[in-house]
């Protein structure tokens, strides 16, 4: 694929935390129709990464593109329409409906000073039905357990409508069921002409759905490539720390501990 028709490219991009490099000059380009798994060891920079890719911190060295732009020239509004970011965890600090917490999502397509409009609300029920939590439109979203409310998060997303999803651990809370849910609905994301980047600990579900995969060994050190070619039993073995076996059937492939 031609990186100058990537949503997000990284050039030589540098992430550390104080002092200590987590990615060193990362080479990444993430295009439309595309799902791309980071996966890594707790610490070793996942978390970080894709908040430096969403323009929340600066890098400590090198450069993001979204399209042709640099994302520092970039209004938080541009950036918005272009990327949205499901945070690993969320706060409530104030009485909402789970439908005014996915209307928030929409706050990048409405006007300064404008008000959410029917065709918002109807995308952000939109969005909540494609995560099975449409009837609890009117619900506090205080009265959620952790996996309804992270669907709600997703939702929110879904809502915001961005080109490009970046996902830090969206299956955290969910049980096995709705993680396959969200999983697909990701996927079929992509299928749609989106790109979803996202952050897991199941390199087996990464090579069921990604079609491309950055390992983050630590130390700055990374491998990035399509998923059949990254995601063997050595590099898995090698980015746990425990000897891994690969398992394959029909609908694809896994991994255990050997």
């Amino acid at each position: 694929m031609n990186a100058a028709s990537a949503l997000l490219t990284c050039h030589r991009l540098t992430v550390e935390v104080a002092g200590h490099p987590l990615v060193h000059e990362l080479e990444l380009s993430v295009h439309a129709g595309t799902m791309t798994c980071i996966l890594g060891r707790n610490g070793t920079g996942k978390t970080l990464t894709l908040h430096t890719l969403a323009g929340l911190r600066a890098p400590a060295g090198g450069e993001i593109k979204i399209g042709t732009q640099r994302i520092d020239t970039l209004s938080r509004r541009e950036l918005a329409l272009s990327l949205g970011l499901l945070l690993q965890g969320t706060e409530d600090p104030f009485p909402s409906s789970v439908l005014d917490t996915v209307l928030v999502g929409r706050h990048p397509h409405i006007g300064f000073w404008a008000w959410e409009n029917e065709n918002d609300r109807v995308a952000s029920r939109a969005a909540l039905a494609a995560v099975g939590m449409e009837s609890f439109a009117q619900r506090d979203v205080a009265t959620l357990s952790g996996g309804e409310r992270r669907r709600v998060a997703i939702a929110s997303l879904l809502a915001q409508n961005p080109d490009l999803f970046l996902l830090d651990e969206p299956l955290n809370h969910l049980d096995p069921h709705h993680q396959m849910d969200v999983l697909k609905l990701m996927k079929e994301r992509t299928r749609a002409g989106h790109a979803v980047m996202m952050s897991l600990h199941d390199a087996g579900l990464a090579a069921r759905f990604a079609d491309h995969a950055l390992l983050l060994f630590g130390g700055g050190e990374w491998l990035s490539g399509p998923s059949r070619e990254v995601l063997t039993e050595e590099t898995i073995s090698r980015l746990y720390g425990v000897p891994v076996r690969e398992i394959a059937w029909a609908q694809g492939r896994t991994f255990v501990v050997a």
